[in-house]
């Protein structure tokens, strides 16, 4: 929700070329250790 709403905001920027590849919506609690899982493997492929 604060995303939304910062993002209306004008002195919010785009993300920058490659910055926003990925997008991860947790659902629901049980999905949270799947998502992390996902993130730490892309954080050290980087």
């Amino acid at each position: 929700m604060r995303q939304q709403v910062a993002s209306q905001l004008a002195d919010v920027k785009e993300p920058t070329e490659g910055e926003a590849d990925v997008l991860f919506v947790v659902k629901n609690g049980e999905e949270a250790e799947s998502v992390m899982k996902k993130i730490i493997d892309i954080s050290k492929r980087l």
